[in-house]
This record gives structure tokens, C-alpha cells and sequence, in this order.
């Protein structure tokens, strides 16, 4: 693999390859972190590419996003087991692998056979204990192949605490270094939706355990109640659940009220988070909430469900509002009492989440990878660029 074309600065730089089941164009927590992580070492003075190993990449190509190279590499069988052939030739001309794998399988396996000597970081972005699907698989997994390929890693860096509890099971180098957030992105927009509580965007994957069909079903139920509130959707179908969510809208009556924005820019996201004034999830599951915090630097109200870790962002009546999405009377007479609220209370969420989300920037969560990566090289004693 020849890069010689990389920039003479970042040539003399230590050199790390983010792995990852996913990246940009596509628009989810996994390639938001790994495109931001990739940025900031860039920005340090490390030279940090991106390798997006899927079985929808059909040839290998290489273009550049930022100021990273990004490889597309194709995947041969499926996502849990599956094999990646170019993998090894690109992983042998970087000084580390970081590779984000939260099922630990066909990525951590051709990574553990294709980077043979190399310092290996894994990131867990939630894991896969959050669901009852292939409970058997799962299970045998953990019994029999968890265990020994996460001996396999220098550093287990858990997203969150509930992921450090979970994966210290398994292994004894598990750390907690949680994801940082593009805070001044998101910043950078001013919602003009209005000081209401009426106008609810979700962003982010269109995936089963994101529950968007539940948030449909919210909406009919808020304008059930007189609450004229409208949806707006962006993101990519990665679970081919458009005819679903259509079918949802059909059934609950709500056709004029709702809005899908495909596979949003940057640019374009912003502009309708801009035309917004809740940020609203049914998620059941969250390796660490990104697109929640994303809201909060947005200023945005958040209207979520009661699971952990989003409960250490969004404190129902201060800054959002948490809810079952189980659909009885009481959830339902919370949500109207949250949406009823005046432009005053708008107005003091919209200054505390701003405020509040500061703490998570990747202007200081990049610190916290950066030390983990010098710790490793320095300990493998594999030769460090300057940097």
C-alpha cells in the first residue's frame, strides 16, 4: 500500500488506523466518533486514517475525508463472520490499530489475524449485551471466543460506565474513556423553530433499536391531546426500515406531520436542527447517548427514554424529559405536561443544555486517547514518530 502521497508533516507522525464497521457519507454515534477521534489526532500531530471494512464496500478504494485517508474495504460474508482479505497489507504500514467493534467478531477476528504485532486499542461503543436477539449465539460467544480475543488488545477503552461494568468482566484491561462530542459543531446552530415545544427532530441511524416507529406513535398520541406537534427524521435507512416507518405513519394518522431528510450533509443537518426545537429518541439502548449530547450543544430540549447512560444527561423537568415510550396514560400525561411548557422554560433549557454539554468536547476528550496510544507504544516499544 503505498502512501506516499501523505503529507510530509504527518509522514514523520505516529501512524493509526481507526477501523470501523461503519463511516461517513453514513450518519450514526460509531462514525461520528471515529471521524472525530481521527480529526483530533490529526489536529495533535499524529497522522490518523480510517479504514470502513463492510460487506457493501465491493472493491477496495481509498479516497480522503478531512485530512485523513479513508479506505473502503470489502468484507466477504457477513458482518458478525466474515473476512476482510485486504485488511493485513493496509494495517502493516501503521504503527497502532484502533479498531470500534462493539460485537467483537468479524472485525476484532481480522484484525487479531491481520495486524500480528501490532498494538491493538479496542473501543466498545455499547456492546452487545443491550438486546435478547441470538441469546445462544451470544452466550457462547462470551463462554468460549470473548475472553481470549480481548486478551488479544493492549486497551479496552468502555464508552461509557455501564460498557466498563459490563466488559471488566472479561477482561482486566478495561478503562473508561468515553467518546467525545463535536460540541462546537453543533453549537454553531441557532434554533429558529421557535421557543415551543412542538416542532421534534431525531437524527442518526435508522436502525431497530432506535425505536423511531415509537416516536411516531408519540406523535399521533402528543396530537391526540391537541399538541399540533411535527416530526422531522434524518439519517440513513442502515436497517432498511423506511416501508415500516411509512406504514407506522400511515396507521397513526400523521402523513402531513412528517418529514424524512435522507443521509443529511453536515451543512444540511445543521440547517434543520436550525428549524427545530426538540430533540426527541425512543432509543432502547445507548453505548454512550451521542446524538443527545449533539442536541444539548444545540440547545435543543431532549425527550428520551429511561435508560442509563442517557439518565447522566437529561433530567426530566430541567433540561428534557424521560420517558417509557410504553404508551400508557401516565407516560402520556408526562409528555403533555413537558410539552405544555412556556417559551420562558424553553428558553432556560436551551442555555443549560448549551452550557451543560461543554464537558464532553473533543477539545478534551482527545487528551484522554492520545495518552492511552503513547502509554501502548511506549510499552510495546514500537518505535514513536515525533509527535
Amino acid at each position: 500500500m503505498n502512501l506516499s502521497d501523505r503529507p510530509i508533516s504527518a509522514a514523520t507522525a505516529p501512524r493509526i488506523l481507526q477501523i470501523t464497521p461503519v463511516y461517513a457519507p453514513s450518519v450514526g454515534g460509531i462514525e461520528d466518533v471515529v471521524r472525530a477521534l481521527a480529526a483530533g489526532a490529526v489536529r495533535a500531530g499524529w497522522a490518523c486514517d480510517v479504514a470502513e471494512v463492510r460487506t457493501s464496500n465491493h472493491i477496495f478504494s481509498r479516497e480522503q475525508i478531512d485530512s485523513s485517508f479513508v479506505f473502503r474495504v470489502p468484507l466477504y460474508g457477513h458482518r458478525l463472520v466474515g473476512v476482510a482479505l485486504r485488511l493485513r497489507e493496509l494495517a502493516a504500514n501503521y504503527d497502532l490499530l484502533h479498531v470500534h467493534d462493539p460485537q467483537v467478531t468479524a472485525l476484532s477476528a481480522n484484525v487479531l489475524i491481520g495486524g500480528r504485532g501490532k498494538p491493538l486499542v479496542l473501543s466498545t461503543h455499547g456492546g452487545f449485551f443491550h438486546t435478547a436477539k441470538f441469546p445462544f449465539a451470544k452466550k457462547l460467544h462470551c463462554h468460549i471466543s470473548l475472553s481470549p480475543m480481548l486478551a488479544r488488545y493492549n486497551a479496552i477503552l468502555a464508552s461509557s460506565e455501564t460498557d466498563q461494568r459490563t466488559f471488566a468482566a472479561f477482561s482486566r484491561r478495561v478503562e473508561l474513556v468515553p467518546n467525545g462530542v463535536n460540541i462546537e459543531k453543533f453549537n454553531a446552530a441557532r434554533a429558529r423553530g421557535g421557543d415551543d415545544f412542538l416542532r421534534w427532530i431525531y437524527w442518526g441511524r435508522f436502525s431497530r433499536n432506535k425505536r423511531i416507529d415509537q416516536v411516531i406513535h408519540y406523535l399521533a398520541l402528543a396530537r391526540g391531546r391537541g399538541f399540533p406537534a411535527r416530526l422531522l427524521i434524518c439519517g440513513n435507512d442502515f436497517d432498511e426500515l423506511m416501508p415500516s416507518l411509512v406504514s407506522a405513519i400511515e396507521e397513526s394518522g400523521v402523513s402531513d406531520y412528517v418529514e424524512f431528510v435522507m443521509s443529511p450533509s453536515d451543512d444540511e443537518l445543521l440547517r434543520q436542527i436550525e428549524r427545530s426545537s426538540v430533540f426527541i429518541t425512543a432509543s432502547e439502548f445507548e453505548g454512550f447517548g451521542l446524538s443527545v449530547v449533539e442536541a444539548m450543544a444545540a440547545g435543543l430540549p431532549v425527550i428520551c427514554r429511561d435508560i442509563a447512560p442517557l439518565d447522566g444527561f437529561v433530567a426530566s423537568d430541567a433540561n428534557g424529559m424521560r420517558l417509557s415510550f410504553a404508551g400508557d396514560p401516565v407516560d402520556v400525561d408526562r409528555l403533555c405536561g413537558f410539552l405544555a411548557q412556556s417559551a420562558d422554560a424553553h428558553k432556560r433549557i436551551a442555555a443549560h443544555n448549551r452550557a451543560s454539554s461543554e464537558r464532553h468536547s473533543w477539545l478534551t476528550a482527545i487528551d484522554a486517547y492520545l495518552r492511552v496510544y503513547r502509554r501502548i507504544l511506549e510499552k510495546t516499544g514500537t518505535p514513536q514518530r515525533a509527535a
